[in-house]
């Protein structure tokens, strides 16, 4: 399809559309959801229609660029021929690629093109604007000068105020901002400051705008404060990743209901400043094993599945994966740190004859979602080492599982973390370990530098009767060189019944492989899964309880120093992890 090609000007994006297609399966051609032009920020549907009886088993990529620039990745190749896309920072040129290919192959593609333009909403002056996510707004301020910022500020009804990064100027483009972490229909203004090199700083007028109303039937989590020692506190919202449903919202410390994710996902893994990462995993092929990284008002950014990064693995001779879980996050070099599966039938070892073993790898992936690193467990750990507490994979209970009906749930590794010296931290549930990997930001050979747990290579100094972590989730080295974690504590509490889940800050000493327990903070019940810890802004600790039954509940709780509980909340479903945040702006 094509369309009349726009007049140039300042205020317009023109999105061009390349399609390719192999002469195999015929011409590959391309419909939009909306006529062109439309406002910066409408969401535009991209659907790619294959000709030929071969087009339905297509697998199709989506990237864009500035012209001249290198494109980005928004989708890798994967069967859907359809995506939501649209500029919501800037209007400006833009080209889209739309790619189609045979599975397993490297199909020659055949082109065509076809633009679009958006135009500002700024032409006036400042303006805001509804999204398609009721408790999500779009402020688009007219251009300023090269060598300013801008930023957006927020009045509540009370006057309170909340602000969103500086963002620089860009000659002649409107700049936009998602304004989000507000109650549904509720009125507030905002305005725009602009500051220039000297420090000077240029306020607009206020603008009035009202939320929508959250969909009835939204089946948000319910939560329910009941220690509350602070009344002035710079963390003011608690970002969840609830399961049963996997909604992801975030709610104020009160329990109202502040934003939550309107897609479909299995669990949010990371929140980034305005960008989430997230992951699927669903009975089915590997194409349904996805990750993606989504904005404020749900809209894809990336995605790329599980079969899309074998093929890369086969080219590169490594060996497969399943499915992704527990972990992707962005790393300061703009990579992607991932944790995925991999399955192995053992003979003899964890079991008489043949077994299914489940373990981990590890995956970096540059920008665009390409493998650029690996780390099979299976080649540093060793198997004859089992699941402490004997865990099983069946299907629906882990990832998915594709060699047996049944697997040892073998190491279950559950977070990962880049320390400062380049290594990646990875928290190994089932063998009760966290372990140091040897990435040297991307030149390591995967080596495991050390071990630390019950058994590994570090002496724990501590009064405590039980010092040592089990089943342990989150666990983070933090730059002054004392690791952070959520102590699930599985195995006391099989010993000891009365024995309750613990948030522990642990000093290292690298060179001496010797260990002091700075705080075993008490949480107060048994979470036998799920959980997450971290430093909140004033210093303080919160630690994300996930799921203690019976009842099917979790927590959120926040401690100082000492393990002395500051805030504490009742959440009314199991929650994978939670994040105490200033707001939705602001990377964690």
């Amino acid at each position: 399809m094509f369309a009349a090609f726009p007049k140039n000007n300042n205020n317009s994006i023109f999105l061009f559309l390349l399609v390719f297609a192999a002469p195999v399966f015929g011409q590959v051609s391309l419909r939009t959801s909306l006529p062109s032009p439309q406002p910066v920020g409408t969401p535009v549907n991209w659907i790619a229609d294959a000709a030929g009886s071969a087009g339905s088993g297509l697998w199709y990529r989506f990237r864009v660029r500035e012209p001249g620039g290198e494109f980005r990745m928004i989708r890798d190749f994967a069967p859907d021929p359809e995506i939501e896309w649209t500029s919501a920072e800037t209007d400006g040129s833009f080209e889209m690629e739309v790619a189609a290919k045979t599975p397993f192959s490297d199909d020659a593609f055949k082109t065509s093109s076809m633009p679009f333009t958006m135009t500002s909403r700024a032409v006036r002056g400042p303006a805001v604007s509804p999204t398609k996510h009721p408790l999500v707004t779009l402020y688009s301020a007219p251009p300023c000068a090269e060598g300013e910022s801008i930023r957006v500020v927020v009045l509540t009804p009370q006057q309170a105020r909340q602000a969103t990064p500086r963002r620089a100027c860009v000659a002649g483009k409107s700049i936009n901002f998602y304004l989000a972490g507000l109650r549904e229909n509720t009125g507030y203004s905002a305005f725009h400051e602009i500051e220039n090199a000297g420090g000077a700083i240029t306020t607009s007028d206020s603008l009035n705008f009202q939320t929508g109303l959250i969909p009835s039937g939204t089946a948000l989590p319910i939560v329910t404060p009941f220690v509350r020692r602070l009344t002035e506190h710079p963390s003011q919202m608690l970002l969840m990743a609830p399961l049963f449903p996997n909604l992801p919202a975030a709610t104020d410390l009160e329990g109202q209901v502040l934003w939550y994710y309107p897609g479909t996902i299995s669990v949010m893994t990371r929140a980034e400043g305005g960008r989430f990462w997230g992951l699927t995993q669903s009975p089915g092929p590997r194409t349904l094993q996805k990750i993606r990284e989504f904005d404020l008002t749900g809209m894809t950014l990336r995605e790329t599945n599980a079969e899309r990064i074998n093929e890369q693995l086969r080219a590169l001779g490594k060996r497969q994966i399943g499915g992704f879980h527990h972990e992707v996050r962005t790393l300061p070099d703009g990579r992607i740190l991932v944790l995925a599966t991999a399955e192995e039938i053992m003979t003899d070892v964890q079991g008489p004859g043949e077994v299914n073993v489940v373990g981990d790898v590890i995956l970096v992936l540059d920008a665009n979602v390409q493998v650029v690193w690996t780390w099979y467990g299976f080649d540093h750990l060793d198997p004859r080492q089992a699941a402490i507490l004997d865990e099983k994979c069946s299907i629906g209970s882990c990832p998915p599982i594709y060699l047996a009906a049944e697997g040892n749930d073998w190491t279950h590794a559950n977070s990962a973390q880049l320390a400062a010296d380049g290594s990646i931290i990875v928290s190994v549930r089932h063998l009760d370990t966290v372990i140091k990997v040897n990435y040297a930001n991307g030149s390591g050979d995967g080596a495991i530098l050390w071990t630390l747990g019950k058994d590994g290579d570090f002496f724990l100094e501590s009064t405590a009767a039980e010092p040592w972590f089990s089943h342990q989730h989150d666990a983070a080295l933090l730059p002054d060189g004392t690791l952070l974690l959520f102590d699930n504590g599985n195995v006391r509490h099989g010993a000891d019944p009365s024995a309750t889940s613990r948030g522990q800050i642990i000093a290292l000493d690298e060179s001496s492989r010797s260990a002091r327990l700075l705080m075993n903070a008490d949480l107060g019940a048994y979470h036998f899964a799920l959980g997450s810890a971290h430093v909140l802004a004033e210093g303080t600790f919160h630690f994300g309880a996930g799921w203690i039954l019976p009842g099917d509940r979790a927590a959120a709780i926040e401690v100082d120093g000492t393990g002395a509980i500051w805030y504490s909340a009742d959440i009314d479903r199991p929650i994978y992890r939670s994040f105490r945040i200033l707001d939705l702006y602001t990377a964690q």
